[in-house]
């Protein structure tokens, strides 16, 4: 292709108040110098053009206005579809659609808020367990287990490692937090070593999770 939407997507968004929204939208284009231009669709249109000189790449802000929301949460896991597209004078050269939920997450004290109110997590330590399929399991048989889960009352799972984006498409959609662990669960520090050392690689763990996500979720 001439030009390709490459980065996947990273949101911003500012509840001001809950009635409406702001999204940053960012995309990186590449092309053997391309202009065009970049369309959104999320609850509202908007466009930006692009321009990019032969063999770099740009990244591209587009904001829009979006009223009447219903914040995600286990209890409503409302989403919106969200579309980009990206286009010459002529034809769509590349386009990019997924789903996308609003929340707001701080804490006050000792309690977790999502959207302003406290939440308690009723949560489960999950792996990939199926017969006949072990770790690969087919996305009906997830989607399954998921169901029951929260049938049951579970509102988050805890995995000590990333995982394919499938799990969270369906938790998003089911209504499941997800809590992926830094991946030191290996890592033992005696009582004579040097907790800088464990410092260090926490913070390597960390920038490797944000990488992984950033890249492939």
């Amino acid at each position: 292709r001439e030009a390709v939407i490459h980065k996947r997507f990273v949101m911003n968004y500012y509840f001001a108040p809950m009635e409406g929204i702001t999204d940053s939208i960012y995309r990186t284009v590449h092309h053997k110098h391309f202009s065009g231009v970049m369309t959104i669709e999320l609850n509202d249109s908007a466009e930006v053009s692009v321009s990019c000189p032969s063999g770099e790449k740009v990244e591209v802000a587009v904001k829009t206005y979006c009223e009447n929301i219903t914040p995600w949460s286990p209890a409503c896991p409302q989403l919106y579809d969200f579309t980009a597209q990206l286009r010459d004078s002529t034809e769509v050269l590349d386009s990019y659609s997924t789903r996308v939920g609003y929340r707001t997450v701080e804490t006050r004290g000792t309690e977790l808020y999502l959207n302003g109110k406290p939440i308690y997590f009723k949560g489960v330590n999950r792996y990939d367990e199926f017969d006949p399929y072990g770790m690969c399991p087919p996305e009906e048989e997830v989607r399954k287990e998921f169901l029951q889960m929260k049938q049951m009352g579970v509102n988050l799972i805890r995995t000590h490692f990333p995982q394919d984006n499938m799990y969270y498409r369906l938790a998003d959609e089911i209504g499941i937090m997800y809590m992926i662990e830094v991946p030191l669960n290996w890592w033992y520090p005696k009582m004579d070593e040097e907790f800088s050392q464990f410092a260090v690689l926490a913070q390597e763990a960390v920038a490797d999770l944000e990488a992984t996500f950033r890249f492939f979720c």
